[in-house]
């Protein structure tokens, strides 16, 4: 690891601690890497394997349904019963392509509730259209299948919300 990497690191262990990352990703093994170097940094993760469960958690229904679906995902989301009041995520980390809602569709439904909160993409797909489309949309960061999880955390660093000094 460079050392302006670890310096990245160590920023980003500053900002994390109480902030709430979602990741949605069908693909188990990617959703767990994501998942485990996130809370490494200290972030509180929930995970998700689909649209459905994904728009369940932005509306912040995390009741028994989003309970005993994301245990049907095999994820690994920290206290699924959150009181109402601690819902909001500091960052959504999405595939472009999960099934039942693609990330294009969430950036635009995030957009038209002029929501604020930064959505990084990853996706397989190398086509230029859907990036451009995504950063229209607006898309924080954009990453192409396969990519170096530090270059990821670097993105979440740049895309988090500043904690107020004091």
């Amino acid at each position: 690891m460079s050392p302006s990497a670890g310096n990245d690191l160590a920023a980003l262990q500053l900002r994390a601690a109480g902030r709430r990352v979602l990741v949605a990703e069908d693909d188990d093994d990617l959703r767990l890497l994501l998942a485990v170097a996130l809370r490494s940094q200290g972030y509180r993760v929930d995970e998700v394997s689909d649209g459905a469960a994904l728009l369940e958690h932005l509306a912040g229904s995390h009741g028994a349904r989003a309970s005993s679906h994301a245990g049907r995902a095999g994820s690994h989301a920290e206290g699924p019963n959150r009181p109402a009041g601690d819902d909001p995520f500091d960052l959504l980390i999405s595939d472009l392509h999960i099934p039942c809602l693609s990330g294009l569709d969430v950036l635009a439904s995030l957009r038209d509730a002029a929501s604020r909160l930064p959505v990084i993409l990853i996706t397989a797909d190398h086509n230029p259209q859907p990036e451009a489309l995504a950063r229209r949309l607006g898309a924080a960061a954009y990453f192409h299948k396969p990519f170096d999880v530090c270059d990821l955390l670097t993105a979440v660093i740049n895309v988090s919300p500043r904690v107020p000094a004091g």
